[in-house]
């Protein structure tokens, strides 16, 4: 492996790393919602919360308005907001990179060796693809 190769290598690495450590809190939340639930206490403060909320503006409300809030409570849900809520109050915002580390020790590999042969790949298929003009 030349120097070039080596610091394309590293330079794969760090990329995948990185991006991997900005988008951890988007994953996070989406293996939430994919999987489930494991700890369903904070989700039923929320619904206890929201009925006893949603109560006090039936007796108050015209009916257009609870159909509004039962809508965007349903898109909010859709959203992840409920999981996002359930990572904040268990672990802060910590909680929003738990099993980072993990993520980031499998991606630095793959992502090393796709851009250090991503150069030499191009040649070789350069030099398949004149072959035959």
């Amino acid at each position: 492996m030349t120097d070039v190769q080596a610091k394309l290598f590293v330079a794969g690495g760090f990329s995948g790393v990185i991006s991997k450590t900005v988008l951890a809190p988007l994953e996070r939340i989406k293996i939430l919602n994919q999987a489930g639930l494991s700890d369903c206490r904070g989700i039923f403060d929320t619904f206890r919360t929201s009925t006893n909320i949603l109560y006090m503006y039936i007796t108050e409300t015209p009916l257009i308005t609870l159909l509004a809030l039962y809508v965007l409570s349903y898109i909010m849900s859709l959203l992840g907001w409920v999981f996002i809520d359930l990572v904040w109050r268990h672990d802060r915002i910590h909680g929003f990179w738990r099993g980072n580390l993990t993520n980031c020790i499998r991606v630095f590999p793959d992502k090393a060796a796709l851009f250090a042969c991503n150069d030499i790949l191009k040649v070789c298929l350069y030099i398949v693809l004149c072959v035959n003009c």
